[in-house]
Parts: C-alpha cells; structure tokens; sequence
C-alpha cells in the first residue's frame, strides 16, 4: 500500500547453510535482490540455519547492502506518528533495538510487539520504553500467523467480492418509474449472488 506501510525484513539467515554430510555451516553470497529461481536461494527454508548473535553481527549491518536497509528503516520509523510491529522479533540484535528506541523518543510513535512470550530480552527492552507508546500481544494466540491474519489484521479494502458485488449492485436496475436506484441487499445474499 503505497504510502501507508512500509514492510521490511531487516535480518535473518537466507544465506547460510549447514552441510549434514559435511557437518559444517556456511555462507554462500547470495546477490542482493537476486530473483526468486537464483540457483543460491533456498528451496526450502527448513535447509537454512540460524546464525546466533556475535560480535560481527553488529558490524556487517554497517556494510552494504544492511547499511542502506538500516537507513531506510531508521527514516521511515524515526518521524511523528510512525508506528512499527515487530512480530516474532526476540530483541536481541542491539542494532535494530537502538532504531527502535531512537525511534520511542519521538513521543508521538508507537511500537506494537506481537511475541510466542515474553522473556528477558523482552522485558529489558520494554523497561527503557515508556508504557503508552508500547503495546504487547503476547501469548500463543497472538503468534499464530493463521489467528493473526484472519482475526487482527485488516482485510484488503479492494478485494476481488467486494468488487465484483460493487459492479453488480451499479449495473442492477432500479424503478425505472420513479427513477429510484436500486435498494442494496443484505451483503451475505450479494456476495451469494458474486
């Protein structure tokens, strides 16, 4: 949705593997923005591996193509009224905590974090944040992606029935005598109708 929300991926471990025959793990350098059918680019996620936090971590996301990501992140939530949500987000990464706090300066901001639970890391972030500009949805429910997407996210406003009853409903004749356009049904009968 062009300029409503910005959706970023700003970490994780796409490129690096571990061997089972081998016994060993290993980056391979895949292009930035490299096409879906790259021959480096897993075809399963399940062949990728996490690489857990260390010191260079921090340091290769002041190199490209991380550097230009953190930038852009950092300008897009560091503004008035800017709202981020973190959904799985374990806040151990002090790069990407240090834009967020950046950001909770700002008093108009707001950082919604959706968790499976809420363990140290969590609650040490949430303690230099002040209370009305973080919002929690922490448990089980709310970390299921199917539960999330059906019932808290918002549906699209043009989506493929509600369009198709929109055209059906303008092109349904009214009274002609009295030149009254046509009474809009109750919507489960119209999209039975679509």
């Amino acid at each position: 949705m062009e300029g409503v929300i910005r959706l970023t991926k700003l970490h994780g471990s796409l490129d690096w593997f571990f061997d089972k025959d081998e016994r060993r793990i290993y980056r391979k350098g895949i292009p930035f923005g490299a096409p879906a059918d790259h021959t480096d680019i897993p075809k399963k996620p399940v062949d990728t591996v996490m690489i857990y936090p260390n010191p260079a971590k921090d340091v290769e996301t002041t190199q490209y193509p991380y550097a230009e990501l953190f930038r852009d992140f950092a300008a897009a939530a560091c503004r008035p009224n800017a709202v981020v949500v973190t959904y799985g987000y374990g806040f151990g990464d002090d790069h990407v905590n240090r834009v967020l706090l950046d950001m909770l300066t700002i008093p108009s901001t707001h950082l919604v974090i959706m968790a499976y639970s809420a363990d140290d890391r969590l609650k040490e972030f949430v303690e230099k944040t002040r209370d009305a500009q973080v919002s929690l949805l922490i448990g089980p429910h709310f970390s299921d992606l199917q539960t999330l997407v059906a019932n808290y996210l918002p549906k699209p406003a043009l989506d493929y029935i509600s369009g198709r009853m929109t055209e059906l409903l303008k092109h349904r004749p009214g009274d002609p005598k009295a030149g009254d356009p046509p009474a809009a049904p109750p919507l489960a009968s119209s999209i039975g109708m679509a």
